[in-house]
């Protein structure tokens, strides 16, 4: 048995067109593009029979498959990661195929079933409202859904879509085909003013009194850092006592401090005094990011985006379900993948969807 050795950009070329993704793309986009089709085609092919894939079985295959085009991507870490590293707000060292793999997941392509386990999820169809496009959630991977549902299946960053109108009658009229698309995305609420109101008139019939003098934490003071990203409008509750002195008397969002022994952080609604944390009531870690939005839009402080040449430019992390709509239209260009800044290259047909999702958040978006 003789091996043939061809060069790297005809590996490229063949990889290309057995993925069916466009070379057209940047490098690095290329090849998350291509590890994406590889999970897919890798975990449809090993669960056959709805057989149950371990997480270790399916990345190492993808490794050995690309490792010969990109040998980076068998690199494995040296040491697992501390919980204070596992929940810092980004990964600071990304194992490419694993951040692959999560973004899929994300996107609801792949089902974790927990303890490592995982399947493809089932194909289904959800409207993208307003814009005459269907997004193709599913595992399968992309070459498989041009042929069993429709050649116009495209790629849009990680996710692929296809002209409502290119689908044919037995799928456009098959509702069990279909997903909603608040079911898909996570049904984030239409008015953000509203809900906000509602979390803190909720929270106000939930207060207790909380441990004398509790100062280790962390309040939201948008009011006080105008014109900075989220990240810095958090303040420790010395620093933020020193600055007013005399804390207002409503309801303010507040933060534990991470710890050895207190991982995630707690979020919650809370009264202070000078002395610390007067009075609080709970608030779900789901809700934290995007309350953290509403506050901003209750002290008239939004956060600001930028368009850059058709590149979405965020300084400021989004809540799961933004996140996951503008992951699923984009491409990321970041510096550093999963850090902030976020960049994302949107496509002319995209971007008044996308800034309308931004603009329900109260996100000023600019352009330059």
């Amino acid at each position: 048995m003789y091996a043939t050795v061809i060069p790297a950009g005809e590996a490229a070329r063949i990889i290309a067109g057995l993925t069916g993704v466009g070379l057209e793309s940047r490098p690095d986009q290329f090849i998350d593009q291509v590890i994406a089709e590889y999970l897919r085609q890798g975990l449809c092919s090993l669960s056959q029979g709805g057989q149950p894939v371990y997480i270790t079985r399916l990345t190492n295959i993808v490794r050995r498959q690309l490792a010969p085009l990109w040998p980076e991507l068998y690199v494995f870490r040296e040491r697992r990661w501390s919980l204070e590293e596992q929940h810092a707000e980004g990964d600071i060292h990304p194992d490419r195929v694993h951040r692959v793999l999560d973004i899929l997941s994300d996107l609801r392509d792949f089902v974790e079933l927990g303890e490592g386990y995982w399947l493809p999820a089932p194909v289904r169809l959800v409207t993208l409202p307003g814009s005459g496009r269907v997004l193709v959630v599913g595992g399968l991977a992309t070459a498989d859904l041009r042929w069993k549902l429709c050649p116009e299946v495209a790629l849009a960053g990680f996710a692929r879509t296809v002209p409502e109108g290119a689908l044919p009658d037995t799928l456009r009229f098959d509702r069990s085909m279909w997903q909603p698309y608040g079911a898909w995305c996570g049904d984030p609420p239409a008015d953000l003013k509203k809900w906000t109101e509602a979390c803190i008139a909720h929270a106000q019939g939930q207060l207790r009194d909380s441990a004398s003098n509790f100062s280790a934490f962390e309040i939201y003071a948008p009011w006080l850092r105008r014109g900075q990203p989220q990240y810095f409008r958090w303040m420790r509750f010395e620093d933020f006592i020193d600055e007013i002195m005399t804390p207002p008397r409503t309801l303010l969002l507040c933060r534990s401090i991470p710890g050895r022994l207190q991982v995630p952080r707690k979020y919650w609604l809370g009264i202070v005094d000078p002395k610390g944390l007067k009075r609080e009531a709970p608030l779900p870690y789901g809700h934290a990011r995007r309350l953290a939005y509403g506050m901003d839009l209750l002290y008239g402080v939004p956060t600001r985006a930028v368009w850059e040449d058709g590149t979405l430019v965020l300084r400021n992390w989004l809540p799961p379900e933004e996140h996951r709509i503008l992951t699923a239209i984009g491409r990321e260009t970041s510096l550093c993948p999963g850090r902030l800044p976020l960049r994302l290259e949107i496509g002319p047909e995209w971007r008044q969807f996308a800034s309308e999702s931004l603009n329900a958040l109260g996100i000023e978006i600019k352009s330059r």
